[in-house]
């Protein structure tokens, strides 16, 4: 047997033991992309980097074996900086965004392409199902908004934008007309009743968004109907009713025509609710302890409380908002929260990581432009056809891509190293009746796949090295050998299954 230390933890491990190994069996984590139990190890990667007293180089903890009296360093700062730097190298030629432009400039982090692909698909009901659970009264959010994702949409660069408000009216009207429009199913009750003041555009969004989140929602508002400063816009009154009553109706009870300071006040509230929030789009309200900053009444930004115990403000009446879609859309983080906050959860808001591909080179527009859907016949007649435009910028596996995890888990920066984007090529095969994708722009090279299946090859060198079949096959044969595990081995989209 072998004695080492790891980060000053003492251990024991059979002979041939690798360092990695060796800090698996107790608990310490060291990441890595290319390595494969049990199989010879790729060492192409660089992220298992580990410091051993002695030597002066890094070395990769997969392949470096454990001897007697080894020191070993996993955490040292200059062993995640090595990390980062491996890391940021490899996204250096990465091509490809790991979400979509439009989900990024859209308020509320619709997820569009879903949404797109379930039309394109003829799954109307589905693509409902992505539209309302992200947000509320769609309809009337889409004829308001300021269409940001549309602004971004890349597909503006070779004609015109995909209409995706256009598309979400259209869908959000069929749906109020089927008979049974669909309410978004309520998450386990949390057990917190929740008193909400005004059923404007904040009220309507927090009642909305926390009746989904488990809790037992009391809307109070000084008018004889809801809506707020909605009711001032050009909306059609019966789609403005329908919107509104859709969440209402979901809510635990409705008091309208009672105002704060008249019919009831926030110190009565608090002692019937375990949180009230003041959505009153209004940043003066007259209430003793109420404390107030420069843009209105004043908050921790962290869990929205005001000055007043259980009583959180949202909105416009924290911080006026250039639309009523952007302020909605800041509710709903605002939302998120205030529950995080009510449950006794950690508010935690790290930094989200977002490769992107940036602008396009020449190369890149003409592949686009190779596979890019044409503009259907009938757009005109049936908005929701215009689906069918979407270039799917998304990633396939963004919520399981191994370089996204450990980027943000050690703060790479894509842009760190500047270098010539690689060739945009998409390959698409049928293979036992799924849909697999190939994107080389999306291979960092790690060596997973061709240990796995012998059809598979690199050719060329260094950054201009590419994956390829063998000698004598084509695409669907090379891939056709041990698909879902070089498809899931894969620490990035560049082999996914579209399906």
């Amino acid at each position: 047997m072998i004695k080492l230390r790891i980060d000053n933890k003492s251990i024991e491990v059979a002979e041939n033991t690798t360092i990695l190994q060796a800090a698996n069996s107790i608990g310490i984590d060291i990441p890595t992309l290319c390595y494969l139990q049990g199989k010879k190890p790729c060492t192409s990667c660089f992220v298992c980097v580990v410091k051993v007293q002695g030597i002066d180089n890094f070395v990769p903890a997969c392949a470096t074996v454990a001897k007697d009296g080894m020191v070993v360093d996993t955490q040292s700062d200059d062993v995640l900086k090595a990390r980062k730097g491996a890391l940021e190298l490899l996204l250096s030629d990465h091509l490809g965004d790991c979400y979509e432009p439009c989900k990024i400039a859209c308020p509320f982090g619709l997820d569009i392409s879903a949404m797109l692909t379930h039309i394109e698909n003829k799954n109307d009901d589905k693509a409902i199902k992505v539209m309302k659970n992200a947000m509320p009264m769609p309809a009337i959010v889409s004829l308001l908004c300021p269409r940001p994702c549309e602004s971004i949409c890349r597909r503006k660069q070779f004609d015109t934008s995909i209409p995706i408000a256009s598309i979400k009216i259209q869908l959000a009207q069929n749906d109020l007309a089927k008979e049974k429009p669909y309410t978004p199913a309520p998450a386990q009750n949390i057990g917190k009743n929740i008193a909400i003041i005004g059923a404007g555009p904040a009220g309507l969004t927090a009642a909305y968004l926390m009746t989904i989140a488990g809790c037992n929602c009391t809307v109070f508002d000084k008018n004889n109907k809801p809506g707020g400063t909605l009711n001032d816009t050009k909306i059609d009154k019966e789609l403005l009713t329908a919107e509104t009553m859709e969440i209402l109706e979901a809510c635990h009870e409705v008091h309208l025509s009672q105002e704060l300071g008249v019919d009831f006040t926030l110190e009565q509230l608090s002692k019937d609710y375990n949180a009230v929030i003041l959505a009153t789009g209004e940043n003066k309200i007259e209430q003793a302890n109420l404390q107030y900053s420069k843009t209105g009444i004043a908050i921790d930004t962290q869990t929205h409380k005001t000055s007043i115990d259980k009583v959180y403000s949202i909105g416009s009446a924290v911080k006026p908002a250039k639309s009523a879609v952007l302020a909605m859309g800041k509710v709903k983080k605002s939302c998120s929260d205030i529950i995080s906050h009510l449950k006794g959860d950690k508010i935690d808001n790290p930094k989200l990581f977002n490769c992107r591909i940036g602008k396009l080179n020449e190369q890149h527009i003409e592949a686009i432009k190779a596979i890019m859907p044409a503009r259907p016949n009938n757009e005109k007649d049936n908005i929701l056809e215009s689906a069918k435009l979407c270039l799917h910028c998304d990633c396939l596996k963004k919520e399981q891509c191994g370089l996204k995890k450990y980027s943000q888990q050690y703060d790479a920066n894509f842009q760190s190293f500047q270098c010539d984007k690689p060739a945009l090529e998409k390959i698409e095969c049928e293979i036992d009746g799924r849909h697999v994708i190939y994107e080389s722009g999306k291979c960092i090279k790690c060596g997973k796949c061709i240990t796995i299946n012998p059809n598979l090859t690199f050719i060329n060198r260094g950054y201009n090295s590419t994956l390829s079949p063998a000698i004598g096959m084509d695409w669907p044969e090379a891939l056709s050998v041990k698909t879902d595990e070089i498809i899931n081995n894969c620490p990035t989209a560049a082999l996914s299954f579209q399906d």
